[in-house]
């Protein structure tokens, strides 16, 4: 059979209508690809804005020393994550500059990997929405199919194959083209072979075998001395496993306790429930926020607000922060001003499990 029509695009270029003024398509982005954006390759990963210009090399992330990061107000839940941002441009002209949202770097294993991808649109893989001064944004989404550093995403858009690699729509599409064809994704290293499928004629089978790089962009002028406000909301790609480290229980540090803030009455909760009969008495979930990048405007942020969100009341939570105070029964917040964020968020969340 020839390639599965499935009715999403593959192009590596798309307007997402998630403003409609002061928002424009950028015309010289027809003819260039992202190379060198800032993407993790951690399943939960979240990222903050940062400047970004478009040269003939790809998109980069650049320092403005125009426009100052008033405020950012930050929520994080296993479930959604909403940043607000004040932006203030305190030169006398105005600045018009792309601004950048990184995603994480996909691979095939996440279509069965602990990691939740909330959403299935091979594109917008977390549901992305953003707003400027109130109305939505025309965002635009590059995407590359990557081979170690190679492009090959337009070998997959004429095969007509999603590029999206851990959708079962795009292992069906690589599995119903012909032997030719196969022939030359398999010459370029876009897939690798994933056994017999017994069930369908003991036919071969192959895999997804690239990493997706993503990133939304639009172009966005700031005026003069006016401030303006970015509202994203998404959710996140949570990691998750139903074996905790053991090291946590018995008190012995490793790079989990630097990374997640672990502390002392960290350990004595998870030490007050006995293990399950299912095996350990606590799954635990992970999420990243990519924080770094806003130390990329003109002032440090000028007030800093987090809040992160455990979901449950009877849910363990953990992540490095000075001055944390618990606001309700599930939230706790950490504030600062004059802010210049020197590493990311990672977060832990621990659930009891349920006999």
């Amino acid at each position: 059979m020839g390639p599965l029509k499935t009715g999403v695009t593959t192009t590596v270029r798309r307007r997402l209508d998630f403003p409609d003024d002061c928002l424009k398509p950028v015309g010289m982005i027809k003819k260039l690809l992202i190379t060198g954006v800032l993407l993790v390759p951690m399943g939960a990963v979240l990222a903050n804005d940062t400047m970004a210009e478009l040269p003939a090399g790809g998109l980069v992330f650049t320092k403005t020393g125009d426009v100052e990061m008033r405020s950012e107000d930050l929520q994080i839940s296993e479930k959604s994550v909403d940043v607000l941002y004040h932006f203030y441009n305190h030169s006398m002209n105005p600045v018009t500059s792309l601004v950048a949202f990184p995603m994480p770097d996909i691979n095939q294993s996440w279509g069965y990997s602990p990691i939740a991808i909330p959403s299935q649109d091979p594109e917008n893989l977390l549901g992305f929405i953003t707003t400027v001064n109130g109305k939505k944004v025309h965002a635009w989404i590059e995407q590359k199919a990557m081979v170690g550093e190679v492009d090959r995403s337009k070998l997959l858009r004429d095969l007509h194959i999603p590029l999206a690699p851990h959708l079962k729509v795009t292992w069906d599409a690589i599995n119903r083209l012909k032997a030719s064809q196969i022939k030359k994704l398999l010459a370029a290293g876009l897939v690798g072979d994933a056994g017999t499928d017994f069930g369908n004629g003991q036919r071969k089978e192959y895999a997804p075998n690239w990493r997706l790089k993503s990133a939304f962009y639009w172009e966005q002028t700031f005026p003069p001395q006016k401030e303006t406000v970015i509202h994203h909301h998404y959710m996140p790609a949570v990691g998750g496993s139903s074996l905790t480290s053991q090291s946590v229980g018995k008190g012995k540090a490793d790079h989990s306790y630097d990374k997640y803030g672990i502390d002392s009455s960290f350990v004595a909760a998870f030490n007050k429930r006995a293990p399950s009969k299912n095996g350990p008495p606590w799954s635990e979930y992970r999420i990243r926020y990519v924080l770094k990048t806003g130390a990329n405007w003109a002032k440090p942020i000028g007030a800093f607000r987090l809040v992160v969100d455990k979901g449950a009341q009877e849910n363990l939570v953990s992540f490095r922060g000075d001055r944390v105070k618990k606001i309700s029964p599930t939230q706790f917040e950490m504030t600062k001003t004059n802010f210049t964020p020197t590493r990311d968020i990672d977060i832990l969340i621990l659930k009891p499990v349920k006999e």
